[in-house]
């Protein structure tokens, strides 16, 4: 017969670790796309935002995302009008255009491979 404890210590404990230092705070699934980057803009009617550190990768293993809460209601539309690479060939910025300046627009940028690879 097998030694057990209720507490928690001693010899029949589980001898697993708790919180953090599992691992799961950093597992990244290997088979699906991946939010890299993500933000708010209150836009003027065309707004650039540039990474503080350029994307791996080509513009074209990237998907930006935009959606408008208010101005979707409205019948108005968010469109991403260019991607740019910087002169190394990463991802740099993308440039959002609006029909009326101020409206709100969410964003996101995910990665277009398997995992942590981008495919261009």
């Amino acid at each position: 017969m097998g030694a057990s404890s209720v507490t928690g210590v001693g010899q029949g404990r589980a001898n697993h670790q708790k919180g953090p230092g599992n691992g799961r705070n950093y597992f990244v699934p290997s088979v699906n796309p991946h939010v890299v980057a993500a933000g708010t803009l209150d836009t003027a009617v065309t707004t650039t935002v540039t990474f503080p550190n350029a994307l791996t990768g080509s513009e074209t293993g990237y998907a930006v995302i935009l959606t408008t809460e208010a101005a979707a209601a409205a019948g108005r539309s968010a469109v991403v009008s260019a991607k740019t690479d910087d002169a190394s060939g990463n991802f740099e910025s993308f440039t959002v255009a609006v029909e009326n300046a101020g409206d709100d627009v969410m964003w996101m940028v995910v990665n277009s491979g398997y995992g942590l690879e981008v495919t261009a």
